[in-house]
Order: C-alpha cells, then structure tokens, then sequence
C-alpha cells in the first residue's frame, strides 16, 4: 500500500508511480459495470493497464427530432415540395450511416390539411424505405401545430407510433433503431407552424468507432475511464481505497509504501466514499500534513538549549584555561 497518490503510464501502458509501482483495481466488464469483488484479500485486483490498440464504438439505438414544417404547404395554394432531412447514425461496425427523412405534405381542398406523409430510407440498405408515417397536427387554439397523430401506412415496414414514449422502432442493418418525434399535443419534437421548414435539433446515442488515447480521467469514486479520439469514454477499472483498525500499526517500507502487520490487523477494500474512507480527487496537490506552529516550537526549543550547552562549554573551557594558568 501506498499513500502516494500521482501516476503516470509507462512505456508498457501500466499506471505506475514514480518509483514504478504499479497500480490495482477492479476490472470493469465490457458493458461498463463492476462486477462484486472481494474487500478482504487482494485476489481479485488487477493491474490497471491501457490497451492502446483496442477501438471502441457503439451502436445507435435511439434517434430523437425536433423539427417544424411549414404549415402553409397543406394549403390549397401550398407547392406541395417535399421537405427532406438527412440524420446520420452509427451501425454495429462503428461506421457512420444515414437515415433520410422525406416530409410531403398533403394539400387541402379549401384550407389547410394539416398532415404529411413521412418516408425514411437507410443508406446502409441502399436507400430501401424502412418505415413510412401519416402525421396530422392539431390546429385548434390551445394546441395548434403540435401533433395530432402518427399512424404507419398500410403496407409499410415499420414500428407502430407509441403515444406513451412518442417514438416508433425502425430495423435498419444493426438491429431495430427508435425515432422520437414528440409527445401528441407537445411543442417539443415535431410541429406543424408558420411557413418555414426547420431542422432544429437531432439527439443520439451511439459514437463512431475510435481508438483509445493516453489520457484517462479518474472521479471522485475512483473509477479510471478510458477516453477515445471519437470523445467517447469508457469505464474500465475501479480503484479502491484501503482501510485497517490500526494503521500505526503498519510497517514502513521504501518508496512511501506500507505493508500490515499484526498489529495494524486485516485491511479491508473499500469504494471511495464509503466507510472510514475519502474520495479522490484528480489533478490535486496532496496537502501537508506538517503541523507548522509544533515544528517551530521545537525549533526554538533545540535552539535555545543548543545554546544553552554552548555557554555551559564556554564557561567551563574559561574556567579550564583560569586553572592552568594559576598552576604555571
């Protein structure tokens, strides 16, 4: 054990401390969770290493638009253009994809209809239509262009629209893909007002594939994240923080390392926070633990007894010299 707390990665990706110790923690699973571990023995500590080689990326599974359409297209004297919009997405290779979204309006006869249809096509199925939508907004006075209904044409492929969620699931080549067009009668998601069509935002999950670099980050809780040139992290050990009934009771070693002994008895792991123990806290300087006031008291204490013992040499070495020159 150590209290030294500033590590560094060597030339083989380990995290070592100056005088190359090696640091331990608990292995993370792929899927980023920790799995429950032995607190009192060291069985099941790893050494925290960096695999520089290893690439990382996740699949997008959820899609979530905000967008408006112009609501002058459902009016008899609307162009009837489709409006299109373009949303990438990461498939299960890590490679970016492209979902395609074609609004085309339907034209009242004498007002506005206030619906449109939706078609999305998947570049990664050679622009194949994955999911075709009827959409209609309200355009009463409390809730006018927010949505009324999305209903799957008949014979598309496609998810049903859930009113709960406000999304409907697609397949594309990964697997199936949610869409998130917004509660019914909501402003946010997608709305029908004014006659400019605007993309406004796109939310996703799921990062492009990226290989690891030479920085980690490290929270309050102890747990070591990798980080990708993508800016995607990953969880990948936990460090724990050790505590014994007696800790004078350690035996000292070289390099500010400690071992147990009988007296100091068993030490037991614990998560950061948690128990007797702190937190970590990256990028800090460890504060001294040199009481300054106790220090300078002895310091004069040894002072003034110092001198003290010096007049007490001076005066006997006079004395000396007086008693020799009394005998000559």
């Amino acid at each position: 054990m150590t209290s030294t707390g500033s590590f560094r990665v060597d030339k083989d990706g380990y995290l070592v401390t100056a005088s190359g110790l090696v640091l331990m923690g608990f292995k993370a699973n792929e899927d980023g969770t920790i799995t429950p571990n032995s607190r009192d023995s060291n069985k099941d500590l790893e050494a925290v290493k960096l695999r520089f080689q290893q690439i990382f990326g996740e699949p997008t599974t959820k899609i979530k638009i905000a967008a408006n359409l112009p609501a002058t297209e459902t009016q008899p004297s609307g162009d009837g253009k489709s409006r299109q919009m373009s949303v990438e997405y990461y498939d299960n290779m890590g490679t970016v994809q492209h979902l395609y979204f074609k609004f085309t309006p339907t034209k009242g006869n004498t007002t506005y209809s206030n619906e449109w249809s939706l078609s999305i096509t998947d570049s990664a199925q050679n622009n194949a239509e994955i999911g075709r939508y009827k959409i209609t907004f309200n355009d009463d006075a409390e809730k006018g262009g927010t949505l009324k209904s999305v209903t799957l044409e008949n014979g598309a492929s496609g998810g049903a629209y859930n009113s709960d969620t406000g999304a409907f699931v697609v397949n594309v080549t990964g697997g199936p893909l949610e869409i998130n067009l917004g509660l019914i009668g909501e402003n946010a998601g997608l709305t029908q007002k004014g006659k400019t069509f605007t993309p406004a935002e796109v939310d996703k999950n799921g990062t492009e594939a990226g290989n690891m670099t030479s920085n980690i980050e490290v929270n309050n809780a102890g747990e070591v994240f990798a980080t990708y040139d993508n800016g995607a992290k990953k969880l990948i050990y936990k460090i724990p923080l050790v505590d014994m009934p007696n800790l004078n009771g350690m035996i000292s070693m070289d390099n500010q390392t400690y071992t147990p002994s009988n007296e100091s008895g068993r030490y037991f792991l614990w998560d950061a926070g948690e128990g007797p123990t702190g937190t970590f806290k990256a990028y800090a300087l460890e504060e001294s633990t040199t009481d300054v006031a106790s220090e300078m008291t002895a310091m004069i204490q040894t002072q003034r007894s110092y001198c003290s013992n010096a007049k007490v040499i001076q005066t006997a070495s006079k004395i000396l010299q007086e008693t020799t020159s009394m005998i000559r």
